[in-house]
């Protein structure tokens, strides 16, 4: 795992609290929050401050939109969201319905645009509208206590608000009433891991990039891991002996979920190692209180951003190469699986998916061209039973097509306002003269043989004998080639 190295350190001028960060889409600019009324957006390459944003209120939640990269969502201790597009101050406000308690939280989702939103005891989601407005559409409810608990009289307090992958989840994490799932179409509990599991009070929490597992910061104690799997905890990541036990830091996954940040009062990033609960690296800085952190993954390379709160506030940036190779791919799918197994019962799985690969390469590719007996035999009848697949996929495929076909004709043909015994019988074998059209049949013979008739006496003379045959070659083929009309 390639250790952290410092990249920047951008200096506030004004002596002020960080109260936010926030790094763009695509890594390219970090926004801080402040408790002076600005917003601050710095370069992430050359290290310059682009923009300082005087807004009304002190800032506390900052994201960036996923969808339109320059657009910057911004909370404040009033309760207001607004959006900012290309860094234009004032932006539009989100209508939540709400003013007074401050906004804790804002996070963004990827597939349905949903905007969530902390502000103070609520929880809220709101939706981008035709007109470019932003407009809550989702409140959910409090969290109904567990059999036993009495805390229904107490203070809801949210702290975390993650969406999950397909944005048919909320997951959130309350100060004193645990952490619950959330039907978003719905707003109706899913399950709910009670308080009386996790050690203290919540800080903040941060979910896994698989969705699988939570990461969950307490003043009690420190990090505890929790499985959403099996909604119980996984592991603990017990603070150093200097923690004094009154701050929780903020806590963060890293390297793709292999590693865990968490801010500190020891004068530190600690950086930890998800599977084994041990300190990989400890990136210190020159302040004594780490408490705002936020990452972004740009192609091989994480950017990590930690906000020093001190007399002169600061924010450091570190960045490090994260493994994107195919074996660090597999790696990382097959980590719950390695867990679960011994080192031992791992090898020997190992050994028998090479083997049976092994043994798949020589029947199909070696067998049949230089092995002999049994391997060829074996080759011969593989590739025999693949062939018999093969016929059974493609006439499974002709006949939902056909299908697929036959209904698609028949909505057309009733969308045109044909009547149905015309099309009753489609895909069904049909003679191509039936009995009733036996009549229309030989009148229509006798009309052409008249007809036939009179064209060649007037243009050839010829035999009767040969007028008959031509006749007769008419009428037979005529019939074979006209569609039989419908009755």
């Amino acid at each position: 795992m390639e250790p952290y190295q410092k990249l920047h350190r951008f200096d506030l001028e004004r002596k002020t609290t960080v109260t936010c960060l926030s790094f763009s889409v695509a890594g390219e600019y970090l926004a801080i929050g402040t408790q002076d009324n600005s917003v601050e957006i710095w370069d992430c390459g050359s290290g310059d401050l682009l923009h300082r944003i005087e807004t009304d209120q002190p800032v506390t939640a900052l994201t960036w939109d996923l969808h339109h990269f320059s657009r910057l969502f911004v909370g404040y201790s009033n309760g207001i969201v607004v959006f900012m597009d290309k860094f234009q101050n004032p932006g539009r406000q989100v209508l939540t319905g709400i003013e007074g308690p401050p906004v804790k939280r804002l996070t963004s989702s990827i597939s349905k645009r949903y905007l969530g939103i902390i502000v103070g005891p609520e929880v809220h989601l709101a939706r981008e509208l035709d007109q470019g407005d932003y407009m809550s559409t989702v409140l959910f409810p409090r969290p109904k206590p567990q059999t036993g608990e009495s805390d229904v009289n107490d203070l809801v307090e949210p702290r975390d608000l993650h969406l999950t992958k397909e944005d048919t989840q909320a997951i959130v994490s309350y100060s004193k009433h645990g952490i619950v799932c959330w039907d978003i179409r719905t707003a109706i509990q899913l399950w709910h891991i009670p308080p009386t599991q996790i050690s203290g009070a919540i800080s903040s929490s941060a979910l896994a990039p698989s969705g699988r597992s939570l990461i969950v910061s307490n003043v009690a104690t420190g990090l505890e891991l929790f499985s959403l799997e099996q909604l119980r905890r996984e592991k603990t990541y017990p603070l150093p002996p200097s923690h004094t036990g009154q701050f929780a830091g903020m806590a963060i996954f890293l390297r793709n979920g292999e590693a865990i940040g968490s801010g500190s009062d020891d004068a530190g990033l600690r950086v930890w190692r998800t599977n084994t609960a041990e300190t990989s690296q400890i990136l210190t800085h020159a302040g004594s209180m780490t408490q705002e952190l936020s990452s972004v993954v740009i192609g091989d390379i994480e950017l990590v951003a930690a906000a020093v709160n001190s007399e002169s506030p600061m924010v450091y940036i570190w960045k490090a190469r994260i493994d994107k190779s195919l074996y660090g791919l597999v790696l990382r799918r097959t980590s719950r699986i390695r867990q679960r197994l011994s080192s031992r019962a791992s090898l020997v799985v190992v050994a028998l998916v090479l083997s049976g690969m092994v043994g798949v390469f020589a029947t199909w590719v070696v067998g049949p061209k230089s092995a002999g007996g049994a391997a060829l035999d074996t080759a011969r009848y593989s590739h025999n039973k693949l062939d018999v697949i093969v016929q059974w996929l493609s006439y499974i495929a002709i006949r939902v097509y056909q299908s697929l076909s036959n209904y698609l004709r028949q909505r057309f043909l009733t969308w045109l306002g044909v009547p149905p015994e015309y099309f009753a019988t489609i895909g069904e074998a049909r003679p191509l003269i039936t009995p009733e059209d036996s009549n229309s049949t030989t009148a229509s013979t006798e009309a052409a043989e008249q007809l036939l008739q009179t064209l060649v006496g007037s243009v050839i003379p010829s035999s009767p004998s040969t007028v008959q045959g031509t006749l007769d070659a008419t009428c037979t083929i005529a019939p074979s080639i006209a569609p039989s009309a419908p009755h």
